[in-house]
Parts: structure tokens; sequence; C-alpha cells
């Protein structure tokens, strides 16, 4: 048992990361893997696992999530149905340990989310240029929601590029090169702008992490130029027509918006941040709880003309909203702490250096989708794709014989 779990949780690894785009559900086939490695083998590694402070803290932060999910729960009556959410985030401290004690190695995450951007590409080439008909919403996106498809792609191909301080050599580096273009190209077929906003928001903030005496470290400086310029070169290129037209319809938007009319994609975000701003004034310790904020919600609809809408496109003023200035507090815990597990206090191998840089930017990224969409309490490809990449990086880089993590 023992020597078969290190393969299984590398295979589980390279599974999660290889099958999210391209497979309906195809992210949870590996959670679902290591999660019933964890508790099968629970007797062989919970008697070794780590006992860091460090570990324990970022155990702890989850855990408080699903009991803050888990009061929303009550309060608002959702029933059996409600559970699935704080008992996902109660799941989330017992994979960290076991991940800590049985980590993956490196390459099952470079080469999964290579493999994960390069077959997400293929599906939703496929369906756009073959069958387009069988596109729920017409934006190359078959098994997720396009802006799903575009965040994920692109998280996907930020951990490629990560993954070339880790100095790939011949087919890898073939590989994770190949694995960048298709996430951008991905994400680009999505037609999600959001996306490439929150790229530049976390190029931006690890350039800021990377500032070292004064200067900027020039291998950090010619990484993000060389991501920026693959991004931009696939932008222009992919197809000019669409990306004017999108860029066009959003200053329709803002323009509309200013004139009275607020039911187009911007504008009814602008109305959704408003209300939520308003709401957890209102209830601002704890929020306004699920039930009542859908109830207010409604009337505030009703009353502006717009469509009814789910969460509230914003992951920090949704939780504000919804769970006041304790669930606020929470989610920047969620996102800062990581950076400061990721940090580099000494000497690193190639693929320790990779690794820090992937999970800085895994968070970053998320906060810069958080702007515009609430991905990580709404649905399960946003939850999984914060907590359990998160999780991988953290237990392998610990793998990686580092004493200071």
């Amino acid at each position: 048992m023992n020597a078969f779990l290190p393969l299984l949780v590398n295979g589980a690894t390279f599974l999660f990361f290889a099958l999210s785009l391209g497979v309906k559900s195809g992210y949870s086939y590996g959670a679902v893997l290591l999660l019933l490695a964890a508790l099968v083998s629970l007797p062989a590694w919970w008697p070794k696992r780590p006992r860091d402070a460090a570990l324990r803290l970022l155990a702890a932060v989850f855990f408080a999530a699903g009991l803050l999910t888990l009061l929303d729960v009550i309060r608002s009556a959702s029933g059996m149905r409600g559970l699935e959410l704080p008992l996902k985030f109660f799941v989330v401290p017992l994979l960290l340990y076991f991940l800590a004690a049985v980590p993956p190695r490196p390459r099952a995450i470079w080469a999964g989310a290579a493999c994960g951007a390069l077959f997400g590409l293929a599906v939703a080439w496929y369906f756009a240029t073959f069958a387009p008909e069988a596109l729920p919403l017409g934006r190359a996106a078959r098994f997720l929601h396009p802006i799903q498809l575009g965040n994920l792609a692109m998280l996907l191909a930020l951990i490629c590029a990560c993954s070339l301080r880790a100095r790939p050599r011949g087919w890898q580096l073939l590989l994770v090169l190949s694995g960048m273009v298709a996430g951008i190209y991905t994400t680009l077929l999505s037609e999600t702008r959001g996306s490439f906003f929150a790229l530049a928001w976390a190029l931006f903030f690890l350039g800021l992490l990377s500032l070292r005496r004064r200067h900027l470290k020039l291998r950090s400086v010619v990484l993000s130029a060389l991501i920026a310029a693959i991004a931009a070169t696939l932008f222009w290129l992919g197809n000019v027509e669409m990306i004017s037209a999108r860029f066009a319809q959003a200053q329709q938007d803002i323009a509309l918006y200013e004139a009275g009319k607020a039911d187009t994609s911007i504008g009814a975000r602008f109305e959704m941040w408003r209300f939520a701003w308003e709401e957890g004034s209102r209830y601002p310790l704890f929020g306004a709880g699920t039930a009542q904020l859908n109830a207010d919600k409604d009337a505030w609809c009703a009353q502006a003309n717009l469509a009814p809408f789910g969460h509230l496109h914003n992951e920090f003023l949704d939780a504000f909203a919804r769970r006041g200035l304790l669930g606020l507090a929470v989610l920047f815990f969620l996102l800062v702490w990581p950076l400061f597990l990721f940090r580099r206090t000494g000497h690193d191998s190639p693929d320790a250096a990779a690794l820090r840089l992937a999970g800085r930017a895994q968070v970053l990224l998320y906060s810069g989708f958080g702007l515009t969409q609430a991905a990580l309490f709404s649905h399960n490809s946003g939850f999984l794709f914060f907590a359990l990449p998160l999780c991988l990086i953290y237990a392998a880089l610990r793998g990686e014989g580092r004493s200071d993590v």
C-alpha cells in the first residue's frame, strides 16, 4: 500500500488537470480518486502526517470557511442540498494533510496542466468549428460555462508558464510551451474578457512580489513578458473581428448604463455590485444570508427592471453581502495566506522555484477572477480549481525537501 500510494497520487494529480476541460465534470475524477485514496489509506499515512503550524493554519482557514457556509445553510434553511459546499470545505483539510504526507511529483502537475490545456483546446476547437449547434451559449464551451472555460484554461496556461522555471528540456519543454499557447487560445475561443483582465492583474502583482533589493529579477521580467507577448499575439491573430466586436459591446454596455439602461452584461454587473454593497451595509457583521439575500435581490431586480441573477459576479462583494465582514475576512485570508506560504526564504531547486511561482500565480489569478465572478463559493469547478491545485502545489513544494514550508 505504501509503495502504491505515490503512484496513485501522481496519477490522480495528472488526471485532475488533464481531464478538466475536455470531459464533462472531468476535474472531478482526479479529485474523487485522491479523496478515496486518503480515506482508504488513512491508517497508513495519518500517524506520519506533518504537524507544523503553517499547515495547520491553512487547514484551519478552509475549515473556518466551511463553518461559515454551514452557518449560512442553517440560517437560510437550505436543507440537505445546501450541505454540499460546507462539506467540500471540510474535506479539504483531510486532503491537504494526505497530500503533505504523500506529496505529488511536480512533473505530474506540469504534464497534467499542459495535457489539460491541449485536450481542452481540441474539444473547444472541434465544437466551435464542426458542431457549433451543440454549444449551449455558442462560445466554444461544450462542458462548462464559457466564463468557467476561459478562466480554467487561463489558469492551466499560467501553470504551464510557471513550469518553465523548472527548466524543462526536449519533449517536456515542447509540451509545456504547447500547453501555454493552447490554454490562452482556448480562453480566446471562449470570448471571456475577464480572463485576460485577470491575467494582467496576476502578472502585475507577480512582478511586485518579485521585487528584490529594489530591482526586478530579470527572469521574472522575461517570463512575464513572454506570457504577455503570447497572449497579445493570440489575442490579435485568433479572430480580430470577434475581439473588436466584444470590445465594442463592452463600450456600448457602459454607454447604455450611463444612459440608465442596466439590462446588459456589464450594466447588470454594475447593478449587482451596487446591490451587494447596500446589502452588506445593511447586515455588516454576518451578512444577510442566502435566503434573505435572494429575497432582497428579487425585490431589487423587480424595482430596477432587471432579469433575475444568481451570484453577484464579484467574489468579495458576494462574500460581504452574503456572509458579512466575517466572511470577507475569511476570503481575504484564503487568498493572502498562500502568498505567504509560497514566499522564497532560501535557495530553491528549479522545481521548487517553479512551484512557488505557480502557487502565487494561481492565487493571484483567482483574485483577478473574483473581481468579475464569484467562482469559489458558487460552482463546483470554481471551488475545486482553487482548493485542489493549491493543496497539490503546496504539498509538492514540501515534497521537494524544503524545511521552510
